[in-house]
């Protein structure tokens, strides 16, 4: 009865004073009856996404609602279908944004944060036969398409998150995919960038270059040592961090 008059509120409200509170709720009913909650979980993601997907919900809002996510944990590996469906229907969304003349930043980035959300806790619940390949290709072209349209840090970095990731725990993700992470990478590499601004990007080259089921295909190291890649562009970079990196990186690839 609690839940279901919650939801009938978070259905109805306008404040995200309330929905805060709300949030307290379920992060307190859901580990003490869990039995109770799983049955209503999709209903109550699907009306945290239309918060956390408006382009007017404030960060702090946004970013609790990410955080609920997570700590549903056990409820979305037994809903892997459920969630699948869910980052499917974020892609066209995000494919539309991507596709628009004026390219919503703010709506690409929330689509990005909800689709990171729900990956993170799913991840360890899915198997290859799910269209986790599909997905996981879909995905990278779209990082790459919105990376051209939006010359966004904020961009990067939150794909650079969503790489972090996956690599080592989405079971659709597999060597074919090294080409296009790659080049998601080497568009973001700059010697002109400050250690900060790479330190995301980097990361991800050297966590995928430390993952075994994802080797690099030929192609993808062609375009990494590249004499003209982005990538060796950094070694004239003035950081001795970023410095460090690259010669790590060389040093696992050659």
């Amino acid at each position: 009865m609690i839940l279901t008059n919650t939801k009938l509120i978070l259905q109805d409200t306008y404040s995200e004073e309330i929905v805060h509170e709300i949030l307290k709720v379920f992060g307190l009913v859901a580990p003490a009856y869990p039995f109770v909650f799983a049955s209503h979980f999709q209903d109550v993601v699907d009306l945290l996404l239309g918060w956390a997907t408006d382009s007017e919900t404030t960060p702090s809002l946004a970013n609790s609602i990410y955080t609920s996510f997570l700590e549903f944990r056990p409820f979305w590996l037994q809903n892997t279908a459920f969630g699948m469906e869910l980052l499917k229907q974020f892609l066209d969304d995000l494919a539309q944004s991507i596709e628009d003349k004026t390219f919503p930043l703010g709506k690409g980035t929330s689509l990005l944060n909800c689709f990171h959300s729900i990956v993170n806790p799913i991840c360890g619940g899915l198997s290859p036969v799910q269209g986790t390949e599909t997905v996981t290709t879909r995905l990278l072209q779209l990082l790459a398409a919105g990376q051209g349209r939006a010359q966004s840090l904020a961009w990067n970095s939150i794909g650079n998150n969503l790489l972090v990731t996956m690599i080592p725990n989405f079971p659709g993700m597999n060597s074919s995919h090294s080409v296009l992470i790659v080049a998601f990478l080497l568009g973001q590499f700059s010697p002109f960038l400050t250690s900060e601004e790479l330190s995301s990007s980097l990361s991800a080259l050297s966590l995928l270059l430390a993952t075994p089921r994802i080797p690099l295909s030929t192609q993808a190291l062609r375009n990494l040592l590249n004499p003209f890649s982005t990538f060796l562009s950094l070694r004239l970079h003035s950081s001795e961090a970023v410095l460090g990196k690259v010669r790590q990186v060389l040093r696992d690839v050659l």
